[in-house]
Formats: C-alpha cells, structure tokens, sequence
C-alpha cells in the first residue's frame, strides 16, 4: 500500500467514523494497521473507533501503548475519558468519545510510515529464538541419554531391589527438558491452528501468542489428568475463545494434525542422531 492508497483508505475510514459507522471505519483501519504497524496516525484512531463501537479493554490497551510509545495527548485524554466511572461514559454517549477534529490529525501533514523493520521483526525473531533455545537443550539431552540401557537397569533394580537404582537425575533432566519442548511446540501449534480457524483474539502477533502461551501452559497441565483433563482443557479454549461446536471439533483436528507433523518432522533428527 504506497502513500496515495494509504490517504484514500484513511479518508475513507475517516468519513465512516464521522457517520457514527465506527466497526466500518476500524476494519479499514486494521488493514492499515497491519501495512503501517506501530503508526500512532493509525492506532489513535482505531483506539477512538474502539472506545465508540463498546470495545473499551482494546481501546485502554492501544491508549496505553499510545501513551507508554510516544507519549500521546489524545491517547492520554481518551484514557481518562475511558476510565470514567459508566454512568458518566452513558451520559457522554458513544459518539462523544474524544470524536473530535483529531481523528488521524497526523496523516493531513505527512504519508503514514511504518514502525522500523528490526522492531517490527522483533516479537517473531524472539519467538523463534524462544523455539530454537527450546529444541536445541532437548536435542542435546536427548542424543546425551542412553535411553535403552536405563530402562534395563531401572527394570533390573525393581525385580532385584538389591541392585542399586542409578541416579535420577538425567530422568529428571529429561523430563523437564521434554516438558519445555513440547510446551514450546504447543504454543506454536496452538497459535497456527486457532489462526487456520480464524479464532485469534487479537490483531497483533505478541499479543496473541502471549495470550496462547498462557493457555497452553494451562492446558499441557491439565491433560496430566487422563480423560477429563482433555475435556476440561477442550471447554475452557472453547470458552475462551467462543466457539462453536464446528469450530471447536475444528480446532482439535487441525491441533492434532500440526502437532503430529512437527514433533514427527523434530524427532527425525534425534533417530538420524542415533
């Protein structure tokens, strides 16, 4: 999207928010959000579109960024106009939420610019790193323990109890380097498949991967109780996530697939390795 486009899609967006057609005119901002990410010409707006359409949580959130980033005075008024107590937000109405000649006062003056390329990378390269820290330990504990011949003298000290048990503690290492591994793989595979389904909560990729990692944490726990773990895991993502039935068989299916793929695709190297 070159400066012309970007102009004309905020004008558009702009005449959408002065006809009170606040979701209208924030779908468009979103698209611009997404080729012009970290913008405040951008956010401001979709924060007023946000606190006029009764979405007031996004709207604090992007106002904080706003204020936290670049010290912004719209996003500071709109934030304490935000945290009114609700009987005077009703009297104000939703139109008067700082509606005002401001709206993307920023774009009259200059073409929108993109936040720059190494901090708008920087939640994806993390991620990656995250995976990566993640595969490398288990790989290394994995090709360090002799898995066959620990299984033997562990089986071995249990029918003669006066053969000494070995020490457990690279069966511990290796248990809690499996657990980080296949939570860091959970997570991704979390985030791929509610993506497939079109069932992420928000429109930013840091916000939503913390958002997964903290359910797949709750989840990969709760799976250590057989059977209704699993259930209890599947209805609180269904909850959380609002949805349907489809949606939710959905979800499961594709969760599967890409987790079968990707840990069959990581563990080929761990066989080659042995």
């Amino acid at each position: 999207m070159d400066a012309l486009q970007s102009k004309a899609a905020f004008d558009q967006a702009e005449q959408h928010f002065r006809n009170n057609e606040f979701d209208a005119a924030l779908q468009i901002l979103n698209q611009l959000n997404r080729a012009f990410p970290g913008n405040k010409d951008v956010l401001y707006p979709m924060a007023q579109c946000m606190a006029n359409s009764n979405r007031p949580d996004d709207a604090r959130k992007t106002c904080d960024f706003l204020v936290q980033r670049f010290d912004h005075p719209g996003a500071k008024k709109l934030l304490t106009q935000l945290q009114s107590p609700p009987n005077l937000l009703a009297d104000l109405g939703l139109g008067n939420l700082d509606s005002g000649p401001s709206f993307g006062a920023g774009l009259k003056n200059a073409p929108l610019e993109s936040a720059g390329r190494f901090e708008e990378a920087t939640p994806y390269l993390l991620s990656v790193g995250i995976f990566i820290g993640a595969y490398v330990q288990y790989f290394l504990v994995m090709s360090q323990f002799d898995t066959e011949s620990y299984l033997e003298e562990l089986v071995e000290s249990i029918r003669n109890p006066v053969v000494p048990t070995s020490d457990l503690t690279p069966l511990f290492r290796l248990i809690l380097s499996g657990f980080v591994f296949n939570y860091t793989i959970g997570c991704f595979v979390s985030y791929f498949a509610l993506k497939t389904v079109s069932t992420l909560l928000h429109d930013d990729f840091a916000d939503d991967m913390k958002d997964v990692a903290l359910y797949t944490l709750f989840c990969l726990l709760l799976v250590f109780i057989p059977v209704l773990g699993w259930i209890a895991a599947i209805v609180i993502v269904r909850n959380h996530y609002e949805l349907s039935g489809r949606k939710t068989v959905l979800l499961v299916i594709v969760w599967f697939v890409y987790k079968g793929v990707s840990t069959f695709l990581l563990e080929l190297p761990l066989g080659l390795a042995a």
